[in-house]
């Protein structure tokens, strides 16, 4: 939403940072009670826990949208992504650090792009993100490109 090129056919990705004490497996193990009720109740229509992941993740699917979340549990009291620094990946895992880096490199090009020339930034990325999507090759779990790496492909 940040570069605002969503489109219909977007997902929405949810990023949770909460306090150590919540663990991760505690926390997917909760969320997917949760969503076996929404499910159940047919709020939900679908999803999958990817737990073992290099980067675990939720995938579901409600009200015909697309959400994926991740979650961090945080050693660090309050961190503020807009200004997220190096010192603060201190006792944070290599998934962890690979969850909040999708965030804090759109971020970093938004802020880097000059204002002028965000409406051509942002029509090029639509393009290639549709065209892409038209011959399904935008996945980055299967090995293509999608999401942040056509943000930066563009962004170079």
């Amino acid at each position: 939403m940040r570069l605002e090129v969503c489109t219909n056919s977007s997902d929405i990705d949810i990023l949770f940072l909460a306090p150590s004490q919540i663990s991760r497996h505690r926390f997917f193990a909760s969320l997917g009670v949760a969503l076996n009720d929404m499910k159940n109740s047919g709020t939900v229509t679908f999803y999958r826990i990817v737990s073992d992941a290099i980067v675990p993740v939720v995938h579901l699917e409600m009200f015909n949208i697309r959400v994926e979340i991740q979650y961090v549990p945080l050693s660090i009291p309050l961190i503020h992504l807009n200004h997220f620094s190096e010192d603060q990946l201190q006792g944070l895992t290599p998934s962890d650090i690979k969850s909040i880096q999708g965030y804090t490199d759109i971020e970093r090009v938004y802020s880097a792009i000059p204002q002028d020339l965000m409406p051509i930034y942002r029509m090029v990325l639509r393009t290639i993100r549709t065209w892409s999507k038209a011959r399904e090759i935008d996945s980055n779990a299967l090995g293509y490109f999608g999401g942040i790496s056509y943000t930066g492909k563009n962004f170079i």
